[in-house]
């Protein structure tokens, strides 16, 4: 608050408008296309993607306890809803906008479905940490739980929404809740990494009907490129017959990845 303040006195000072604009979490895109698509998968998306690099490392993971007010929620606004507030604060004479949702996502059932995505049946929800902890759910406490934390045991609030609604009277207010599930599974079957959207569009499969370990999809990424730079390396070298032969197992192991990964 302190450098809000400083901010805005600098801007009076020199004669400029400033708008301090304060998101709550942010998730990827519900209004434009791409859908889910965001920058960065952090926040409520971090807490997804320890558990699924727990559910590769482990293959029994058993039971995760984890601390929670029943009642808590995440206040989640999607980053297209974020910009468009933004651009129209700009436009105004306020000082200061709060980006919020006028609902909340119940964190019971935004962990509830991360772990049905993982695999982890083991979700437990306690009034208090353990302390007999498992080795999952000690690197849990020790990184990604304390993010949580300030979330999960929070008292049940909702947000003043009412100046972000006014300058976005003409957009639907998505609601977040009914389509978490795809918001998250999306994430998920990328890996939390937006380069594997690139191959998606690129080589022409759905990363959103695949539902594999980061590990497997890792390895047929790298297994498909080697074959390539042999290709061209054999194509250089004006080896066609094995030219032909490289390109005949690109395309066999190009339509794997695009038919069977469901079987994973």
């Amino acid at each position: 608050m302190k450098m809000e303040k400083q901010v805005l006195e600098l801007a009076k000072q020199n004669g400029f408008k400033c708008t301090i604009a304060r998101p709550s979490v942010v998730s990827g895109r519900l209004l434009d296309y791409p859908k889910y698509i965001t920058n960065s998968y952090i926040v409520f998306y971090a807490i997804g993607a320890f558990f699924s690099k727990m559910k590769a490392l482990y293959k029994e993971v058993g039971r995760v306890r984890i601390l929670m007010n029943p009642e808590g929620g995440l206040n989640i606004v999607p980053v297209d809803y974020v910009a468009r507030a933004i651009l129209r604060a700009a436009d105004t004479e306020q000082t200061q906008l709060n980006i919020t949702h006028t609902k909340s996502v119940s964190i019971k059932y935004l962990l509830t479905q991360m772990f049905k995505k993982c695999g982890i049946e083991g979700l437990e929800f306690v009034s208090e940490e353990p302390k007999d902890k498992s080795t999952v759910e000690a690197l849990f406490y020790k990184t990604i739980g304390n993010q949580l934390a300030s979330y999960s045991i929070s008292k049940k609030h909702e947000f003043e929404s009412k100046l972000v609604r006014d300058l976005l009277h003409d957009v639907e207010e998505p609601d977040v809740t009914s389509v978490f599930k795809d918001l998250y599974d999306f994430a998920h079957n990328i890996n939390f990494d937006n380069n594997n959207v690139y191959y998606s569009n690129h080589y022409g499969y759905d990363w959103k009907s695949i539902d594999i370990s980061p590990i497997t999809t890792n390895t047929i990424l790298t297994f498909f490129h080697f074959l390539w730079i042999c290709n061209f390396h054999i194509f250089i070298q004006k080896d066609f017959f094995v030219y032909f032969l490289c390109w005949f197992c690109n395309m066999f192991v190009y339509k794997f990845i695009a038919t069977f990964t469901k079987s994973f």
